[in-house]
C-alpha cells in the first residue's frame, strides 16, 4: 500500500517525474508478483476458487428449483450469472 500511495501522489503532481512513476510502477509489480507466488497466496486462491465454484452450484440448484426443476437432477455447474464466461443459455 506505501508503493500504491507513492504512486498515486506521484500521479496527482503537476510536475511528474516520469522515472520515478516507471520505477514505483515496476516495484508495485515486483512486490505483486512476489505475494502471487507466496505459498499461502497460492493456497489462498485455491480455496477461494474451490468455494467460487461450490457457490455456483448452489446457485444452479436454487435457480433451478426456483424455476421447477428437480433440485436432485440439476447439473453440477451451469450459468454463473456471468455472460463473459458462458457459451449461450439453453
Amino acid at each position: 500500500n506505501i508503493k500504491r500511495v507513492e504512486l498515486n501522489t506521484e500521479m496527482s503532481k503537476d510536475d511528474k517525474d516520469t522515472e520515478k512513476l516507471k520505477a514505483l510502477d515496476e516495484d508495485i509489480k515486483n512486490l505483486y508478483g512476489d505475494i502471487m507466488i507466496n505459498p499461502s497466496m497460492i493456497a489462498f486462491n485455491n480455496a477461494k476458487n474451490a468455494m467460487d465454484d461450490m457457490l455456483a452450484q448452489i446457485n444452479t440448484i436454487i435457480t433451478s428449483s426456483a424455476n421447477g426443476e428437480d433440485p436432485e437432477t440439476c447439473p453440477a455447474a451451469s450459468c454463473t450469472g456471468s455472460c463473459s464466461s458462458c457459451s449461450g443459455c439453453h
